[in-house]
């Protein structure tokens, strides 16, 4: 399982973190997601075999909200003990 955190650019309110983090967790292959509006970004827990940093990204946009790709994936620790 990898773990990913996407900026986000474009939400509003916390509803459209909401709707953001359903869409995020219908993509097969998230064990996750977890959308925080005021930080603009999403967390998500994924099955690299499964899905792809692309995927997640398609997700965001079909929301309306523009996802910027440059977190990378972590080995499932939520990126603790990263600088």
């Amino acid at each position: 399982m990898k773990t990913l955190t996407i900026p986000i650019k474009g939400m509003h309110c916390a509803s459209c973190a909401v709707t953001t983090e359903s869409a995020l967790k219908k993509v097969p292959g998230v064990h996750s997601a977890s959308v925080n509006f005021a930080m603009e970004r999403a967390a998500v827990d994924y099955d690299e075999t499964v899905a792809t940093p692309e995927h997640l990204a398609h997700a965001i946009r079909e929301n309306g909200y523009e996802p910027a790709l440059e977190g990378k994936p972590t080995d499932g620790h939520g990126g603790h003990g990263q600088s």
